[in-house]
């Protein structure tokens, strides 16, 4: 299945010209959005892992000093990565010097007031993120009145619209994933208290017995504290996607 933003930007890509795909990563929105009538540039601050095929135009770079002409592109996308950048500011006037008059600018950011944010904290607080490469400081979350300030006096808004994020499977794999930490941890206490079946004394087993029994049932409280506050937070926004256009 499709997901929301790649459906967005499919929809908002114009059919032709040269486009500018910031912080590409593996460059998958690269390979999705190509065509004959599209020239598509990838640029991140480090080569992808995958090997390049012929047809991709790679650049290293950042965001914050694009090494392009003033008024190259005609459509730049940036998906999930302005966040990550502290100097969030510079970053969009980069992008706007380098984009056409006409030309449009998609990007997505995460929302100020999404409570996805205590999803994935949690996640990476009990050692369950799945997404290491991601486990880098959020430098900014976004309302609408951060929007209006990050691109004041630059470009006109063309739409603004959420991401929305379907909570439940996250949360109850995040639940999940607790469940089966509890149960690593009583099958390692059961392999170390029982490792030579009938060899190990009354005294040992008394030693190991109530050392790590308490933290099972810590973790378990703990999960059963914050479940009611994250069920509320299904259907909420995400990101907000942002499409803006240089006059």
């Amino acid at each position: 299945m499709i997901s929301e933003p790649t459906s967005s930007l499919i929809r908002n890509a114009p059919d032709v010209g040269l486009f500018l795909d910031v912080g590409c990563g593996e460059c998958n929105y690269t390979n999705i959005l190509r065509s004959e009538t599209r020239k598509i540039i990838s640029l991140d601050i480090q080569k992808p892992q995958n090997p390049l095929s012929s047809e991709n135009t790679f650049v290293l770079g950042s965001v914050e000093n694009l090494p392009f002409k003033e008024n190259s592109f005609d459509f730049i996308y940036c998906l999930s990565v302005i966040q990550f950048i502290e100097d969030d500011r510079t970053a969009i006037e980069e992008v706007f010097r380098i984009l056409k008059p006409g030309g449009r600018f998609y990007f997505t950011v995460p929302t100020r007031r999404s409570v996805f944010r205590v999803i994935r904290d949690l996640e990476i607080h009990f050692g369950t993120y799945k997404y290491p490469q991601f486990n880098v400081e959020h430098h900014h979350y976004y309302a609408k009145r951060d929007i209006e300030t990050l691109i004041r006096d630059l470009f006109q808004i063309e739409s603004v619209s959420g991401y929305g994020y379907n909570f439940i499977p996250r949360l109850l794999n995040f639940l999940l994933d607790l469940s089966k930490m509890r149960e690593n941890v009583a099958a390692l206490y059961h392999s170390v208290s029982y490792r030579e079946k009938g060899t190990i004394s009354h005294h040992n087993r008394d030693t190991y017995t109530g050392v790590p029994a308490d933290k099972p049932r810590d973790k378990n409280k703990t999960a059963g504290r914050f479940r009611p506050l994250l069920w509320p937070i299904y259907g909420l926004a995400y990101h907000y996607i942002i499409v803006l256009k240089k006059e």
